[in-house]
């Protein structure tokens, strides 16, 4: 387990100081060698993390006949293939591709700190990264977001459609362009995430959708019990810990710098940015705030849906850093890196507690090519 310590701190340390340089060359250099080491660690990976073999099989055995996943994802693995690289190039590719759309999407919402993303990413989602179809999903939504900011229908429908040509779910999100529209202010905060650990702690939606399911169904076979599974899997006992006030305090930090110009005092701690900061801020926190408060409410088979909500943190921290003036700077970044720190710890500990030991773990221990 240590590898994936040293990776996370060789991550933080690089992240941090390329926020920390003023110098634009320095920045670059620092975020290309952690940009780097996320690579190399996920590439240069074997025979570990969710659905390895599935995947392995589908890249050196499946016809286009026989194909089961979305066309995008088939075609990626067979021009792939067909270029002479094995599995280890395509995942080396694969991650080159997703990191480079995280850098890229960041940057153009904060240039200056756009390498705090890898640390958000490397906390909390990099060791979901196995799933690959609808990772790639996730990094085209968060291409399409700036186009909800600046009113392009047709350019957002557009990246939603190429997403599904790799996970179908993310035509789910068509709905999410007409977010905007979502009145949230302090008590619709306040209330909302009240009333969803209300419902998350008594299991009410469990229950709700147990009952259902037992009184419009039969046993109906295997297709009916899967169903039934990935329904109710997850809505009972959705904890409210570590991760939940995480996603408080960024929806927090993100609502006290939108609302900056109310409070005179927050002048001498945040800068004043212009309109279209604001109003691409906020968007994101909209879409936040519903990945918060429904992940506490319906997870289960929802969750491959909400996990496209709230991985725009990726994009709201690197704002939020932007916002807060230079001098206190040194203090938010020790705060990121504590939070996210407690972030990566929580992963390791999820994706090692269903074994009986921590080495039958599809994570633990870390296996490369050269092993």
């Amino acid at each position: 387990m240590l590898i994936y310590f040293l990776v996370f701190a060789v991550v933080c340390a690089l992240g941090l100081l390329s926020a920390g340089f003023r110098n634009a060359y320095v920045r670059r250099l620092c975020c290309f060698f952690a940009f780097s080491t996320l690579i190399l660690f996920g590439g240069l990976r074997w025979d570990m993390w969710t659905d390895w073999w599935q995947y392995e099989h589908f890249f050196y055995n499946t016809s286009f006949i026989e194909n089961d996943f979305e066309i995008g994802y088939f075609l990626a693995n067979k021009l792939i293939s067909g270029l002479g690289f094995s599995y280890t190039g395509f995942l080396l590719i694969f991650y080159l591709v997703i990191l480079s759309i995280l850098l890229w999407c960041v940057y153009e919402y904060s240039p200056r700190f756009y390498a705090l993303s890898l640390i958000v990413y490397c906390s909390l989602f990099f060791l979901t990264s196995g799933g690959a179809r609808q990772h790639i999903a996730l990094f085209v939504f968060l291409l399409s977001i700036k186009y909800i900011a600046e009113k392009r229908f047709w350019w957002f429908l557009i990246f939603l459609l190429i997403g599904s040509l790799f996970h179908r779910t993310i035509l789910l999100l068509f709905p999410i362009y007409w977010i905007d529209k979502l009145k949230l202010n302090k008590w619709i905060l306040i209330v909302s995430l009240v009333v969803a650990i209300i419902l998350s702690k008594f299991n009410i939606l469990s229950v709700l959708l147990d009952f259902v399911i037992q009184h419009t169904v039969n046993d109906g076979g295997p297709f009916i019990r899967r169903i039934n599974f990935y329904f109710t899997q997850g809505l009972d006992g959705v904890s409210v810990g570590l991760g939940f006030l995480r996603k408080v305090l960024v929806l927090a930090m993100c609502y006290i710098i939108y609302n900056r110009s109310n409070n005179s005092r927050l002048g001498l701690y945040l800068n004043r940015l212009d309109d279209e900061y604001y109003k691409k801020l906020f968007i994101l926190v909209k879409i936040y705030f519903m990945g918060v408060v429904l992940s506490l409410i319906i997870y289960g088979i929802f969750g491959r849906i909400l996990t496209y909500l709230y991985f725009v943190e990726c994009l709201l921290i690197p704002m939020v850093a932007r916002s807060v003036k230079s001098r206190y700077i040194l203090a938010f970044l020790l705060i990121i890196l504590l939070v996210y720190t407690l972030g990566f710890v929580q992963s390791l500990g999820v994706f090692g507690r269903n074994s009986s030991t921590i080495t039958d773990s599809l994570f633990f221990p870390y296996r490369s090519i050269f092993d």
